[in-house]
């Protein structure tokens, strides 16, 4: 993934968590992929841990 695509993924994760709501993964795979992103589940789980280190 290029460093763009990673952004916007660390964006849509954190636009997920800050709704509110406490989505599940499953629910934050099916939007990433909504929105034209490709991720795996172990891809979002390394994206968390990025976004936990830098935030």
């Amino acid at each position: 993934m290029s460093a763009q695509a990673i952004i916007r993924c660390y964006k849509r994760i954190i636009d997920q968590l800050v709704s509110g709501q406490y989505p599940s993964m499953e629910s934050i795979m099916d939007y990433i992929e909504r929105v034209g992103l490709k991720a795996s589940k172990r891809t979002i789980e390394r994206d968390f841990e990025a976004i936990r280190n830098e935030f």
